[in-house]
């Protein structure tokens, strides 16, 4: 998977291949709604 690439922790969830286009979904399903997209998430590190 490519970038941009976002991590978001304490859940430790990389996210690649983030364009301009995915990120308002990535900002209410990821951060408003707190539900990850695994379709999205090469690799997984929670604290």
């Amino acid at each position: 998977m490519g970038g941009p690439i976002l991590v978001v922790y304490p859940e430790g969830n990389w996210y690649g291949g983030m364009t301009a286009d995915r990120i308002p979904e990535f900002i209410e399903r990821q951060l408003v709604q707190g539900q990850a997209i695994e379709e999205w998430i090469f690799a997984k590190n929670p604290l």
